[in-house]
């Protein structure tokens, strides 16, 4: 009971403190004492994985009001995850932003905020406290596009999606409540359908697939790339977690596991289409986030995947390092790759390891997850499973020609650089490429020594 107690007690007691810190830091433009705030924050959120595993997993706490706290494997890697994105990007912001004055750096209070709620979304077992956390991460998400947006569009599409499809996963919370299946870490065995449409759509939503993949370009086009290493590495892959919990609560109705099935395949495609017309790496890394959410639900919504509850964090784990690397690379050094390799040689190293890890090349461990994915997709559609096969064939020509034009950059690629490298990003940054390498190895450690495959 020690460690879920702990738990509890550093969410509920300490983590409010250093949050209210970092929003005062900015209000007060004391940046360093955000940068503390922050960093502490996201370095007692890392403590916490293995203070949970040395306590064993699953762990739970009940509070009043019939809400608690629930940790396992997924939401253990997803708090471990967040965090070591939202440590990088405290520094990154401390270093990055620190000669601009006009307001538009990147805000701790942000940092710590979406960190805190992302926290306890994945660690409540109630759904109704998931559905008003997870207004409250879209009301983060849109200031983040509303404070560096250069464009209004963006801003407004994910406002009145967010809110329309956070109003459907309200209703559907209330009507499980209603049904008193409330807890959403214990299965029930029924079929609500219902409930599980109004969540589905709504976590689909967030995961950009498709019929809802059309304002992840728009945002990620616009936005600072710190914002869209945070969208693509925590905020996104939410749908996802809430797509696990609600087949993990409830029996899906199999035409609804086929049309997830078959939006997934259809994302998947769609991605691939677009990469064609993709002229920047900001584009092309935002049709390859919908393309990788599309992986994992696939992952989910197939029968037989008896490995997922180890398969989907590394999954996550994989997508969300990867991502946050190659969106804060592109940040710090600019969006001409060919420029980078040449003015930046070790910065040209990171990115296209980054590009890599993206991609799910050996030794990355993205690769292992999507060959379980292919298998089991073999094994349960067919020759439908060519989909996937051509849709990571062809990504991979893109991004191999992306990685080719870093590491052999044309004449044409020259420029001004910033006049000095920022060696401390680079070593974070670095950080997160090996931790990718290693995420299987840390997945089955959370997992008590468990094998992935």
């Amino acid at each position: 009971m020690a460690q879920p107690l702990y738990m509890a007690l550093l969410l509920l007691l300490v983590y409010p403190a250093l949050v209210i810190a970092s929003i005062l830091a900015d209000a007060s433009k004391k940046r360093l004492l955000g940068l503390i705030s922050t960093t502490t924050y996201s370095l007692l959120s890392i403590l916490l994985v293995p203070a949970l595993v040395a306590g064993g997993l699953p762990a739970r706490i009940n509070l009043p009001l019939g809400i608690g706290l629930y940790a396992d494997i997924l939401s253990t890697v997803y708090v471990l995850t967040s965090s070591i994105i939202v440590l990088v990007a405290g520094i990154y912001t401390y270093i990055r932003y620190s000669s601009i004055s006009d307001g538009r750096f990147a805000k701790y209070g942000v940092l710590s905020l979406l960190l805190y709620a992302t926290s306890l979304l994945v660690l409540t077992d109630n759904w109704l406290v998931f559905a008003v956390l997870w207004e409250a991460i879209s009301f983060i998400a849109y200031y983040m596009i509303l404070s560096t947006s250069r464009d209004t569009g963006p801003h407004y599409t994910y406002y009145l999606t967010m809110h329309i499809t956070g109003f459907m996963i309200l209703v559907g919370a209330a009507l499980l409540y209603a049904d008193n299946a409330y807890d959403m870490t214990r299965s029930t065995g029924e079929t609500l359908v219902v409930p599980a449409l109004l969540l589905a759509a709504g976590f689909v939503s967030k995961a950009g697939v498709f019929p809802f993949h059309y304002w992840v370009q728009q945002v990620y086009d616009n936005i600072e790339p710190l914002y869209s290493a945070l969208f693509s590495g925590i905020v996104d892959p939410l749908g996802v977690y809430g797509l696990y919990r609600l087949a993990s609560a409830m029996r899906l109705p199999e035409n609804y596991v086929w049309l997830l099935v078959s939006l997934s395949l259809v994302s998947m495609i769609i991605s691939i289409i677009w990469y064609w017309g993709a002229r920047r790496l900001s584009s092309m890394l935002a049709w390859s986030t919908i393309y990788n959410m599309s992986w994992m639900v696939l992952a989910l919504t197939l029968p037989g995947m008896g490995a997922l509850a180890l398969l989907l964090p590394l999954y996550i784990m994989c997508h969300g390092l990867s991502k946050a690397s190659a969106f804060m690379t592109m940040g710090v050094y600019g969006g001409d790759y060919g420029r980078i390799r040449r003015l930046y040689p070790h910065a040209g190293f990171l990115l296209a390891a980054s590009i890599l890890a993206v991609e799910g090349a050996p030794p990355f461990n993205l690769f292992i997850a999507k060959i379980m994915i292919l298998k089991n997709t073999f094994a349960s559609m067919g020759v439908a499973a060519v989909v996937p096969v051509l849709a990571w064939f062809v990504s991979s020509l893109f991004f191999f020609r992306i990685l080719a034009s870093i590491l052999f950059p044309g004449e044409g690629a020259s420029g001004e650089g910033m006049g000095y490298s920022p060696g401390l990003l680079d070593a974070l940054i670095a950080m997160m490429i090996v931790l990718n390498v290693f995420a299987y190895w840390i997945v089955s450690c959370i997992a008590g020594g468990g094998a992935i495959i």
